[in-house]
């Protein structure tokens, strides 16, 4: 599938450099980095971030849990709300 994306253009350089030096065509980097983020991995320094730096060691089944319910109650929030 084709499609047009928008994105500012120091994250395209970063975006070509990066497949440039992982060997691998743009395609094939953005296809990749979709995947793992859609995944719920986070690759870019190997830390976690956020609530889980505080977490200990709570499997990934935890992890995912609390991340579920965190989800669910920001998806109650109202945009208007939240100033």
């Amino acid at each position: 599938m084709k499609t047009t994306v928008e994105i500012p253009s120091s994250l395209f350089r970063k975006w070509k450099t990066s497949a440039a030096a992982r060997g691998q065509s743009m395609k094939e980097f953005l296809t990749s980095a979709l995947q793992e983020k859609l995944a719920g991995r986070n690759r870019g320094n190997g830390r976690d971030t956020g609530w889980k730096t505080v977490w200990g060691k709570a499997s990934a089944g935890q992890i995912r849990n609390v991340d579920a319910v965190i989800q669910a109650e920001f998806e109650k929030i109202e945009p208007e709300n939240w100033r």
